[in-house]
């Protein structure tokens, strides 16, 4: 090699030019031809391909002559041979005339043709695609409608409002806590709506042997609260229509007297000494009770996670019995139940529920007689 690259160099000098380029001299000689040998065979190549094309052309066109010709050649032998049958008819017999008739039996199969036009009415049958697909377009806009059933009716109890949510057969589900316009009352619904699926359904049993349920957010707040049912599996079934119905957007105002009586209690009562509180565990936390002088339970917390947020709670409501406002309220099965609000108007107490309004008028004397200054005591399960 370095010969050779002498060679060119030299060559180079002769030239004028710079010998080092021999080198790439040599090289770029050879990639020259490598080059020139590529398009050559390329070139080969499509000629070949052109050739057998052609090749095939020719040979496939002879064929099609062929073809037509030995049809042209059979439709011959096909009109000779009726030619020479149909003057044969004519000299034989009468007898042979069946024969005639036999023939154009072949002749009465190409009008097998027409039953494939059969076939054609099956376009026809569209229409019935569409009509079958209609139905389930009734069916749509029938769930939608569905979903929009029942209601939310606002009402004004005295200077307060508050919402009731009703099935669509108008039975009362659920009744808010009281708002102070009926737009609080409106975001109250708003707000019960969102919490819907992750508040916590409470199903409560007086000593009547009365269910109702209540909705309470994570934080323990009470949003609503049922009617009253016989059963527990009633209250369990109507806390499942809360659910399908609270998704509903209509919302209407209405006057509850249908439903509800609302009397707010205002009597002044001076407290004593001789009540107690029972702080006691249940299976789910805590709950305090207050006891009056003659033993009898007057009323009931809801329950605490904890010891301390229970007696938390219990001192909170030494000052809301006398700071806040109790209300009476006569339901549609002409049953009677008081609920304890504080400044804010939220629920803090809602008592049982008694068949005539002086049992609930006692109850709450009761309350403001012996809430305020009734000792602690602790026990370890409710009694």
């Amino acid at each position: 090699m370095d010969k050779i690259f002498e060679m060119i160099g030299s060559l180079l000098e002769k030239i004028g030019l710079d010998p080092s380029l021999a080198q790439y001299v040599f090289y770029g000689a050879i990639g020259l031809v490598v080059l020139l040998v590529l398009i050559i065979v390329i070139c080969c190549v499509s000629a070949g391909k052109k050739k057998k094309a052609k090749a095939l052309k020719v040979e496939e066109k002879p064929v099609e002559v062929e073809v037509k010709e030995e049809k042209v050649e059979e439709e011959v032998k096909v009109e000779e041979k009726t030619e020479e049958e149909t003057p044969v008819v004519e000299e034989k017999p009468v007898e042979e005339v069946p024969t005639v008739e036999e023939k154009p039996v072949p002749v009465k199969k190409p009008r097998k043709a027409p039953a494939k036009k059969v076939v054609e009415p099956k376009v026809e049958e569209k229409p019935v695609e569409e009509k079958v697909e209609e139905t389930p377009v009734v069916e749509e806009k029938s769930t939608p409608a569905k979903r929009t059933l029942g209601k939310f009716a606002i009402s004004q109890d005295g200077p307060n409002f508050r919402y009731r949510l009703k099935a669509s057969n108008g039975e009362l589900l659920v009744v808010s806590e009281l708002y102070t316009s009926e737009k609080a009352c409106r975001t109250g619904i708003e707000t019960i709506k969102k919490n819907a699926e992750t508040a916590k359904v409470e199903i409560v049993e007086d000593k009547h042997g009365l269910f109702s349920f209540r909705i309470m957010t994570k934080q323990g707040r009470c949003l609503a609260t049922s009617a009253n049912y016989k059963t527990k599996a009633r209250a369990l079934s109507a806390s499942e229509s809360f659910k399908k119905f609270v998704v509903t957007e209509r919302i209407e105002l209405e006057e509850a007297a249908d439903h509800f009586e609302v009397e707010e209690f205002t009597k002044e009562i001076n407290p004593e000494e001789k009540g107690k509180y029972k702080v006691s565990a249940v299976n789910d936390g805590y709950i305090y009770q207050l006891v009056a002088s003659n033993g009898r339970v007057i009323a009931t917390s809801q329950v605490y996670k904890s010891d301390a947020s229970c007696k938390e709670g219990l001192e909170k409501f030494r000052a809301i019995a006398y700071e806040g406002t109790f209300f009476i309220f006569k339901d549609k099965n002409n049953k009677y139940q008081f609920k304890l609000y504080n400044k804010q108007k939220r629920l803090v107490l809602a008592g049982e529920v008694y068949d005539s309004k002086d049992r609930v008028y006692s109850v709450i004397e009761s309350i403001k007689r012996f809430a305020k200054l009734a000792e602690v005591v602790e026990e370890k399960e409710v009694a």
